[in-house]
């Protein structure tokens, strides 16, 4: 280590780096007092001492005395002489004529950085030049490095070359920045550039010229601290004056410069042809500008007459102004010429007469300029106005219809009677479209008619209630297309509306009402002349149709709505009434019935002991009246029940197969079982069902069909999968069910037409109650065979969970 800190001390002394000969030795001095050698070490610091001085890094010669007193005597650091006498005048004018000699901008900027970090005994210095609002790094000079031009706007990026806050500083306050150890001190210490450089001594000094901020020079010194001494301040700040007034001096000579070139450019490239005739119009000159302008060479148009070069319909203008010509008008105007390849072009010439010493006139001179690009904008400009012309009538329109559409959309959730909310549409629909007609017509409720409920320019159609068949003309088509439909040319032959055909409607544009897929309604708009409609107002009406078709629907729905409420309140009261009604049956009916047939059993009883015979037969036939009334007391109080909501399910898995086979044999004791043929798949999944309802309903049915299936008929029990459901059919052989019966089969108080049919009509009516509150539906259908067929679907019960396992086999047996 210690050869190569002699060797950087040898070849700092012979190139004349003073500062870098002092750091070396402070370093070198340091590394022998690393290794206890101090005799070494005073050596080195006493040469870094004198070094440092000689720099005239005062500040730094000062704290070597601070550190190292038992080997510097106090008061032996020379003062800081005057700048101006420490100076090498010598040096100073060699730069500044330097400087100042330079007019070339690039070559300045160069050579005034390299100049400048020279003479300040920097280690990196930097131009900068505002450009376009930003401070550009335009030149960098480092010592032993050659030149570069950087180009870098400050602060553009994570590797600045300068710190851009201290440039900022100095651009906005024109305050020289003077920092010894930026890293440590100063009020740029914070500033990334700095932190990360760890940059010791900096510099940083605005150029000014007449007061005038004209660019900013960045200095940089990372080897030693206290680098930018009061004297090299100095000597810079004069430098500084010579530079900024330089570089306004090469500023202003590269604006001549640029400005000479635009002019020649200018001159080089006028697109003004010259154009020089003799009395007789013939060309006698042209320039190369005319020629290139019209395509010819000049031999090809020398001697040939000006009108040569023109269109017919140009040439009498022209003989009428070269008659002017000869009079001394001089004048300027536009015309047309035709090229050597036969393209158009315009010109605008300025023409003066030529007269001879004797005032003959002698030709014209005239100056072409060419103009066709100029034409071809007006023309150009004159299109893109109609355009805009077009286009804001066009945004007008559009405009116009939004606000239509908006006023539509508010009426239709604005909560109006529907005949006011129609109204309202309808207004908005005119004045957004400008129409002169509008209606809107809803289907009847049979199907067959379209009624109209509002009207604009057409109000006698509302107010006389008009109704058109949906079988022909135009709002038949729109309802039974479900499309819009547009008649720009309207055919009053094929016009229903008598009032279409009085008022002389020309043009109709119309779209369905459509709720769901359903139409149920048609609107449509009319002109009283010629009127092509166009897809934009098509699709208005659309829209139109589909917030007019909610809104009806919304009406619909909330008239619905109130009387489902009204029905619910009804429903409500019968409940109430029917509740009352099965705790009268329980109690009050049932108690004297129940009284009636005890004692009917008991006469009954005594008379067989009493062997009277015929008296027995009649006490048997009012024990036998007794329980058919309490059997039709409790379908009544059932139903009751069940209308009112009493009922509770008790859900369970139910096997159907062995719940039949057990439910028929309990049953043959009342009916001949061996006619019931069932038909269940095995696998069949188990229904969730009330075992005990689910009894009511089979029973019901088999009952049913044994009532009205003849006497020898089988009566068949089939189930099927149906995916989440379980489809279970009863069918008969018997007759069959009359066809105006079947639609109010399921009602209360029906029964079938057979004789000697017992019982109040209630039993398929509880039977279908019991289907709906299971969560399924029955219905009936008569076999083409003969017999009917009573079919209904349940849930399938859930597959068990694991733990559920056992309990759920044990049920599947019920």
């Amino acid at each position: 280590a210690l050869d190569h800190y002699d060797r950087a001390i040898q070849l700092a002394g012979e190139n004349q780096y003073i500062q870098e000969e002092a750091l070396a030795n402070e370093l070198a001095g340091r590394f022998w007092l690393g290794r206890h050698k101090d005799d070494f070490a005073r050596l080195y610091l006493q040469r870094a001492r004198e070094g440092y001085a000689q720099w005239q890094a005062f500040a730094k010669v000062k704290a070597l005395e601070s550190e190292y007193p038992q080997w510097f005597a106090p008061g032996v650091t020379p003062p800081p002489p005057s700048a101006l006498g420490a100076l090498d005048l010598d040096s100073v004018m060699k730069a500044a004529q330097a400087i100042s000699s330079e007019m070339e901008l690039d070559r300045l900027l160069g050579a005034m950085t390299r100049i400048l970090t020279e003479n300040a005994g920097a280690q990196a210095g930097f131009l900068l030049l505002e450009r376009a609002g930003e401070w550009v790094v335009e030149a960098r000079s480092e010592v032993g490095k050659a030149q570069v031009e950087a180009r870098q706007p400050v602060g553009t990026g994570q590797r600045e070359l300068v710190s851009p806050n201290t440039v900022r500083f100095v651009s906005r306050t024109r305050e020289l920045v003077v920092l010894d150890d930026a890293a440590s001190q100063g009020r740029f210490v914070d500033d990334p550039h700095v932190q990360r450089q760890r940059t010791r001594s900096l510099l940083c000094a605005p150029l000014l010229s007449l007061g005038r901020l004209v660019g900013v020079l960045y200095l940089e010194n990372n080897l030693v601290t206290g680098a930018f001494t009061r004297g090299r301040v100095e000597l810079l700040e004069m430098l500084l004056a010579q530079a900024a007034i330089s570089l306004e001096n090469a500023r202003s000579y590269h604006a001549l410069r640029e400005s000479e070139a635009n002019y020649r450019r200018i001159v080089s490239t006028a697109t003004e042809g010259i154009w020089v005739l003799d009395a007789c119009s013939r060309t006698t000159f042209v320039n190369a500008h005319l020629s290139e302008l019209l395509g010819y060479s000049a031999e090809e148009m020398i001697n040939r007459p000006f009108s040569d070069f023109m269109l017919p319909e140009e040439l009498a203008d022209h003989r009428r102004r070269m008659k002017a010509r000869r009079r001394g008008v001089s004048e300027s105007y536009e015309r047309k010429f035709r090229r050597k390849d036969g393209q158009v072009v315009w010109a605008l010439v300025s023409g003066t007469p030529i007269f001879d010493g004797e005032q003959r006139f002698a030709g014209s001179f005239s100056m072409l300029a060419d103009i066709t690009e100029r034409k071809r904008a007006e023309q150009e400009r004159e299109r893109l106005l109609i355009a805009e012309r077009t286009a804001r009538q066009g945004a007008e329109l559009a405009m116009r219809r939004l606000a239509a559409l908006q006023r539509v959309t508010e009426a239709a959730v604005g909560g109006l009677e529907l005949d006011k909310l129609l109204g309202e549409m309808l207004d908005g629909i005119v004045e957004g479209m400008q129409m002169d007609t509008a209606a809107v017509l809803l289907v009847s409720d049979d199907g067959a008619w379209l009624e109209a409920r509002a009207a604009r320019g057409l109000e006698e159609d509302a107010e006389q209630e008009l109704r058109l068949p949906l079988r022909s003309g135009f709002a038949a088509r729109l309802a039974a297309e479900a499309r819009p439909i547009r008649w720009d040319d309207v055919q009053h032959a094929e016009v229903l509306n008598p009032l279409l055909r009085e008022k002389g409607v020309c043009s109709l544009l119309g779209a369905p009402l459509l709720a769901s897929g359903r139409v149920i309604g048609v609107v449509y708009v009319g002109t009283l002349r010629p009127h092509h409609f166009d897809d934009d107002e098509e699709r208005l009406l659309q829209a139109v149709a589909e917030r007019v078709a909610t809104a009806i629907e919304r009406v619909r729905l909330q008239e619905a709505a109130e009387h489902a409420r009204a029905e619910a309140k009804v429903a409500r009261r019968f409940a109430k009434v029917s509740e009352d009604f099965a705790r009268m049956i329980s109690h009050d009916l049932r108690a004297p019935l129940q009284m009636i047939t005890v004692q009917a059993q008991a006469l009954e009883r005594d008379l067989a002991r009493e062997g009277v015979a015929r008296l027995g037969g009649r006490a048997r036939a009012i024990v036998s009246s007794g329980e058919r009334m309490n059997s039709m007391l409790g379908d009544l109080a059932e139903s009751a029940r069940l209308e009112s909501g009493q009922v509770r399910l008790a859900r369970r898995r139910v096997a159907l197969k062995p719940f039949l086979v057990d439910l028929i044999e309990r049953l043959g004791a009342i009916f001949d079982c061996r006619r019931v043929v069932l038909e269940i798949p095995e696998g069949l999944p188990p229904a969730d069902a009330d075992p005990d309802r689910l009894e009511r309903i089979f029973t019901n049915l088999i009952s049913n069909a044994f009532k009205y299936g003849g006497e020898d008929g089988l009566v068949k029990i089939a189930s099927s999968d149906h995916g989440r459901w379980i489809e279970v059919s009863v069918a008969d052989c018997g007759p069959g069910i009359p066809e105006d019966l079947l639609p109010r089969l399921f009602g209360r108080f029906t029964r079938g037409a057979a004789p000697r049919v017992e019982g109040l009509g209630l039993g398929l009516y509880i039977t279908r109650l019991l289907v709906e509150a299971h969560g399924g539906r029955i219905w009936v259908r008569n076999l083409p065979e003969g017999g009917c067929r009573f079919t209904f679907i349940l849930e399938k019960a859930r597959m068990p969970s694991p733990d559920q396992g056992a309990e759920a086999a044990s049920e599947s047996g019920t």
